[in-house]
């Protein structure tokens, strides 16, 4: 529900968005998703998804599952940066991006200490 009590529908497709992502993120065997709620952190995103691939195929395998199950849910992303062969891909669904790195570039940029101050998800959390 929304301050004004009201049910907030908007929440709660972005919210099943993102957990959609991260499932099909798990599925296809992607390491370590975090999900960091950066709602009131900056005015980009409300939520970032951060989740390691093993190698330029897997990262593929991954923005190909992520696209492929939020399509299914109606949605499609607005931007994408980055290429599997760099090693970091950022999916822009603008309430929410996906960020699938290598293990090596997830350590180097450390994006989870960078947004140190947003509140980590956890699996089988809600996003509320």
């Amino acid at each position: 529900m929304s301050r004004s009590g009201r049910i907030d529908r908007a929440g709660s497709l972005v919210r099943s968005l993102v957990l959609g992502a991260r499932a099909s993120l798990l599925q296809k065997k992607g390491r370590d998703p975090v999900i960091l709620d950066v709602r009131g952190l900056n005015d980009v995103t409300d939520y970032m998804i951060i989740v390691t691939g093993e190698n330029t195929p897997h990262i593929k395998a991954l923005c190909e599952e992520v696209e492929k199950k939020l399509a299914e849910m109606g949605t499609v992303k607005h931007r994408r940066a980055g290429h599997e062969d760099s090693g970091w891909v950022v999916l822009d669904y603008l309430d929410f991006m996906v960020h699938i790195l290598t293990r090596q570039l997830r350590e180097y940029y450390a994006l989870e200490d960078l947004w140190s101050d947003a509140r980590v998800i956890a699996v089988g959390e809600s996003t509320d």
